[in-house]
């Protein structure tokens, strides 16, 4: 990991632009990978030391909050996949820091809707326009409930 930090100054440098950045994003988690041990996800330990990392120019809003769910492990999270890693990045861009657009019904992977629901619990209480953020939640469920039962 030391090596790593060493050289990411001088890689984030040469990665300014999105393509190359998404480029070295992708491949910070192959580098993060225990390639001895055939790992296909990264602990879930070195997935948060990574992203402060990758992050370390250009931090997303919810970066922070993110790194916080995945730290008090709620859901018994282990590792981070491929999948989860790449998508997070997609989140960060598509998604608002008060998750005010997240949709569930989106095809992302199931850690990010439990990320919502625990960042409406402990973290963002209301959305930019003033309305609680659970309530929110809540409305959604109650009618994604609603269409189930009728």
């Amino acid at each position: 990991m030391e090596g790593i930090c060493s050289r990411f100054p001088c890689m984030l440098l040469d990665a300014q632009g999105e393509e190359n950045f998404k480029d070295l994003y992708r491949f910070t988690f192959q580098f993060g990978l225990d390639a001895d041990e055939g790992q296909r996800s990264l602990q879930r330990d070195i997935a948060i030391a990574l992203w402060r990392l990758v992050f370390t120019q250009d931090t997303p809003a919810i970066l922070e909050r993110w790194l916080d769910f995945l730290a008090e492990n709620p859901s018994g999270i282990r590792g981070i996949s491929r999948d989860t890693w790449n998508m997070f990045l997609n989140f960060t861009q598509a998604i608002g820091p008060d998750l005010s657009n997240y949709s569930e019904d989106e095809a992302w992977p199931s850690l990010f809707d439990t990320f919502v629901e625990w960042d409406c619990s402990f973290g963002s209480p209301f959305l930019s326009g003033g309305i609680p953020a659970c309530n929110l939640v809540f409305l959604v469920f109650e009618r994604a409930l609603r269409t189930v039962m009728f």
